[in-house]
């Protein structure tokens, strides 16, 4: 009984495994073959006619006639050329399809010819369905005589900073289209939209301002194909920096466009990218510029070594104001600012301190009423000009009431009353040696 078990779970894996081969192996009813793909002529030129004769053929072990339906030619962005309504093969039949079309850009195009078929077949119920065929074919087409295996990729790309006055009006024209004799350098600064404000204009927008420095950049194609569809990509940390797009380079040529370098506010590496298509390859080549900006001299005032005491509600405040930049400041004047529970009062609401010039400083002195149930904090405020431009600081000092000692006016006495006691030993000692 066993053994017969045995060999009818043989015999059922055996069935099993000859109905997988046979599956595995199902031969189509309709098999489509491209035999070939004909460019004529071989290497035509940008805008000449190109037709591509695809001979395609229903195997002679197809079991059904085929009926194409359509056959394209196209690549990842367009179709080229379409036939419909082709013909009708039997087994063993081929027929010649003419695709049609011409090329705008010389180069290498890397083709696909689809075809699309159709033919009758039964469905398990025995049902008449119609299937479908779907094969494709590859097809090179070198357009403008540009030898396909010999293409050299050689594209190079450079950046400097430049002064924006050492652009000549006879430079090179750039990339861009830049016309330097106008007086504006908008297509070549990243494509700023540089306007000349007319007569009573208010002042320009900031985005179309140039700076003093521009980033200069450079592509040149040393390979042997043309290089298109340039891009020139900039990129420095979070800034603003637009595409720039180059004409097409010839092999031998060089384009430049011009960044604005006032769009970076911080020291950064300015990444620059160029990329471009060779043949039917879309690449990059690529630099990079460490740009600092130029230090521009400003001032900078900030208080130091403030002193605040009190007499009754009368609050007085002395200190410097130092300057730590590297310009001299003018018109400098402190003030106590009116707050909840601070009011100033004579004889000092401000104090003109005027000029303070570079890594110097200048003293003043501060009165106000201050309601300490009120406040903790007073609140002084240095404003100043920085090269014509008023700047403003503020700062909060800790109200901690320190009552004036008495004979102190904000200042401290007790080295003068030192002074002034060791002088009077001095003459006394001398008047009683000389009267003995």
């Amino acid at each position: 009984m066993d053994r017969l078990r045995t060999v009818a779970s043989v015999f059922i894996v055996l069935v099993l495994l000859v109905g997988g081969l046979g599956l595995a192996t199902a031969v189509p009813d309709a098999r489509l073959i491209v035999d070939d793909a004909t460019v004529t002529p071989e290497t035509p030129d940008p805008g000449e006619t190109t037709t591509v004769d695809l001979s395609v053929s229903n195997s002679a072990g197809s079991g059904e006639p085929v009926t194409i339906d359509s056959v394209t030619l196209s690549d990842e962005e367009r179709v080229y050329a379409t036939a419909e309504n082709v013909s009708a093969l039997s087994p063993g039949d081929s027929v010649t399809v003419p695709l049609s079309t011409a090329f705008d850009e010389a180069g290498v195009h890397e083709l696909t010819a689809t075809v699309n078929g159709s033919y009758a077949d039964t469905d398990d119920d025995g049902e008449q369905i119609t299937e479908t065929v779907t094969i494709t074919y590859p097809v090179t087409v070198v357009v403008g005589g540009v030898d396909a295996d010999g293409i050299k990729d050689d594209v190079q790309v450079d950046a400097q900073a430049v002064d924006a006055s050492s652009i000549e009006d006879d430079e090179e024209e750039p990339a861009a289209g830049v016309d330097l004799n106008v007086g504006d350098l908008g297509g070549a600064l990243g494509g700023a939209n540089i306007q000349q404000p007319d007569d009573g204009e208010e002042e320009e927008d900031s985005a179309d301002r140039v700076g003093d420095r521009l980033l200069r950049i450079e592509v040149t194609n040393f390979g042997t194909a043309t290089a298109r569809s340039v891009v020139v990509e900039p990129a420095a940390n979070e800034s603003d920096l637009p595409r720039l797009p180059v004409a097409d380079l010839e092999p031998g040529q060089q384009e430049i466009v011009y960044v604005d370098l006032a769009r970076i506010e911080k020291a950064s590496t300015v990444d620059v990218t160029a990329r471009y298509t060779l043949g039917t390859e879309r690449l990059t080549s690529a630099t990079a510029y460490e740009y600092a900006p130029e230090q521009v001299p400003s001032a900078a005032l900030q208080f130091t070594d403030l002193d605040l005491v009190t007499d009754g509600d009368v609050v007085k405040i002395s200190g410097n104001v130092a300057n730590v930049g590297t310009a001299g400041a003018s018109g400098a004047v402190v003030a106590v600012e009116e707050s909840e529970g601070v009011d100033p009062i004579y004889p000092q609401r401000s104090y003109f301190v005027g000029a303070v010039p570079e890594s110097d400083f200048v003293g003043f002195d501060l009165t106000a009423s201050v309601d300490a149930n009120a406040t903790d904090s007073v609140p002084i405020t240095v404003t100043y000009l920085d090269d014509g431009v008023e700047q403003e600081r503020t700062v909060e000092l800790d109200y901690v009431p320190r009552e004036q000692a008495s004979g102190e006016d904000g200042r401290t006495l007790w080295p003068f009353a030192l002074a002034g006691s060791a002088a009077l030993l001095v003459f006394g000692g001398g008047a009683l040696v000389w009267r003995q």
